[in-house]
Order: C-alpha cells, then structure tokens, then sequence
C-alpha cells in the first residue's frame, strides 16, 4: 500500500486491518494486522486567528541583493511554529537561487528571554532537495512549549543569485523582483514533501540587475616581490 499518508477511520469497530487472500480453488487467508488509530495531520493552526509573517533583510551594505554573489541575508519568520506538531520548517529557495551555503546557516528562536540563550534549531540544507533549507528542533527543544508560537525565528542564511540572463549595464538597469521564497511549516522531519505542509507564508526580493566590480577578482598589477626592490638609476 502506499500513499495512504494520514490514515483515518471513523468507526474503529476494531484496531486491526483485516486482509483476505483468495486463491482459486483453495480456502482463503485471513489475516489480522494489528494497527492503531491515526491523528490526522491538520492543514491550519490550532489558533486560528493567528497568521504567519516572512521577512528578509540583506545583510551588506547597501541593502540590495546582487547576481553571482553569495547574499547573506536575515530571515524573519513569525507564528509559523504554533503547533506541536511542527516537526520541522522548510525554507524553499527562490527559483532565482542557484544554491545555499551549507555552512551558513543559523536559526533561532527569538524573545526567549527566560532562557540563558536563544533556543537554536538544528539548520541544514535537505538532503533529499539542495532547494530546501531545512529547520529541526535541536536536543534542547524536546517538549513543545506553546509560547513558541506567538515567537518569532530568525534565520540566518547565504545564498547565491544566478548570473544576469542578458549582459547587464553598469549603475543602469532597472531592479527586478525575485520568485518567492517560501517557508513551510511541516509535520515531517524528514522529508520536504508538500503532504505533510501544515502553513506556509512567502517573500520576494528585489535583485538588483546592476553590474558591480567582483572584488575577490581584482588585480593591481603589482611586480613580484624581486622586482620591487629599488636599484640604481630607478625613475
């Protein structure tokens, strides 16, 4: 059997599946699958009156988000954690996005105040989609608290914007706005698949269609050291 995510009978006249096989000619087997009910996942929050909020501020100076370059930016993502059963939070990339940087990536819990620090999420891109960044709760995050909910999580990430599609202009092309990033809460801390998205809320960024100089790239020229030495009847 499969696709059967989420299980659920109505008049469990019992807690075992019955299974009957026929085979021609012969007396049948019946066989009894011991099986417990399912909780149904829910696609809305426990409260609903509370809405889901998503926002993302660039990190350089100036603010503004930039082609072929790893943009490290804030995100910040509210009541999207009000429900115990969220097991993960999954950040989709924008289509613009030509990959995050595993090895920057950080996310907590914000207004924790009774706490001696911030309570962090364990943060990785999914294995099972480089599209995906990938939020678990850490050790320290065991038992859901429902003030969490009414909490805001800040993300910090680093991702790297596809080169211009046609040769851009210096200082003199319109900004373009981004696909959406979009955030997902999730039953399943293991897989980004959509079956099991409980509330999602999304962004888009303005990229900047400017060609700037790649600093990383510049050269000045200079001699090897050998040839920096002064000598007689240098000009």
């Amino acid at each position: 059997m499969t696709s059967m995510n989420n299980p659920y009978y109505a008049q469990p006249y019992s807690l075992n599946f019955k299974v009957t096989v026929a085979r021609a000619g012969q007396v049948a087997d019946v066989y009894y699958i011991e099986q417990p009910a399912f909780t149904p996942v829910s696609y809305s929050f426990v409260s609903t009156g509370t809405s889901t909020s998503l926002a993302v501020a660039a990190t350089q100076t100036p603010s503004m988000y930039l082609r072929n370059y790893a943009n490290t930016v804030i995100f910040t993502i509210g009541n999207i954690f009000s429900d115990s059963r969220v097991q993960a939070i999954y950040i989709k990339a924008s289509t613009d996005v030509t990959v995050w940087d595993n090895t920057y990536c950080n996310a907590s819990i914000t207004g924790t105040s009774n706490f001696n620090y911030p309570l962090r999420f364990t943060c990785t891109v999914d294995p099972n989609d480089a599209t995906f960044l990938r939020l678990t709760r850490d050790s320290d995050m065991t038992t859901y608290n429902p003030t969490w909910g009414q909490m805001s999580i800040q993300l910090h990430a680093k991702f790297t914007l596809a080169d211009f599609p046609t040769p851009p202009f210096l200082y003199s092309t319109a900004a373009v706005n981004s696909a959406p990033f979009t955030v997902y809460s999730s039953a399943n801390a293991t897989s980004p698949s959509s079956l099991y998205y409980m509330s999602q809320c999304s962004v888009t960024v303005s990229i900047s269609q400017n060609q700037v100089p790649v600093i990383s790239m510049i050269n000045f020229n200079t001699q090897s050291f050998a040839n920096r030495l002064a000598r007689v009847n240098n000009k």
